[in-house]
């Protein structure tokens, strides 16, 4: 298993016992058509995007979880309107996967978690 495989099944276990949580974050998002791209963000420091979710004393001591959407990240050029399209067009479903972007300290990327 190399690094990054490693770092996405740690983080899965990590956020595995909130699923439920999430589920009805990402659920509630959808619901209210505030955005059909719920999009998690994981990080180890605290961040100005989204809304906080879980702190670092329920997410193994490490980890800030917000929940945020495409439209914040559009707004916030995190993605260019350019490549609003793109990443629709790779968005997994709401009930199959979880969108989650994983900052770290050498950059940032998307992920998709199975949501069981």
């Amino acid at each position: 298993m190399n690094p990054e495989e490693r770092k996405l099944k740690s983080l899965e276990k990590i956020i595995r016992p909130h699923q439920q949580l999430l589920g009805q974050a990402s659920d509630s998002i959808l619901q209210q058509e505030i955005s059909k791209y719920p999009i998690f963000v994981a990080s180890k420091k605290g961040i100005q995007i989204g809304i906080p979710l879980l702190n670092p004393e329920a997410l193994n001591g490490e980890w800030f979880l917000y929940v945020s959407t495409l439209e914040e990240f559009a707004t916030k050029n995190l993605i260019h309107n350019d490549r609003v399209d793109n990443f629709r067009s790779i968005y997994k479903s709401t009930t199959e996967f979880f969108c989650i972007f994983l900052i770290e300290d050498i950059g940032a990327t998307f992920v998709f978690l199975p949501r069981v």
